[in-house]
């Protein structure tokens, strides 16, 4: 998010985060507020080569789906047809 007020306060973060349904996100520390989501929401997250497994444990131990999204170390464009992802679950 580029709202400032909103990446200064971590309570308005997890609120966020209470009514989330889906939460797409590259690895990283931004995906451990996965914890304050509900029970069955979806987690996507980008992974690189050598990732480590640490959300897709944390998604499975919350009772949510988890689905990596692979892709080249190097690249920082990323595309998903949301549509057709959700076609197949």
């Amino acid at each position: 998010s580029s709202d400032k007020e909103m990446m200064a306060c971590m309570a308005c973060q997890a609120r966020a985060f209470t009514t989330a349904d889906v939460i797409i996100g590259s690895h990283g520390a931004g995906l451990s507020h996965t914890l304050f989501a509900p029970r069955g929401a979806v987690v996507m997250e980008r992974v690189a080569k050598g990732d480590s497994g640490i959300y897709s444990e944390l998604a499975f131990m919350l009772g949510m789906k988890y689905f990596p999204m692979d892709i080249e170390e190097r690249s920082s464009a990323i595309y998903i047809d949301l549509i057709t992802f959700a076609d197949g679950y």
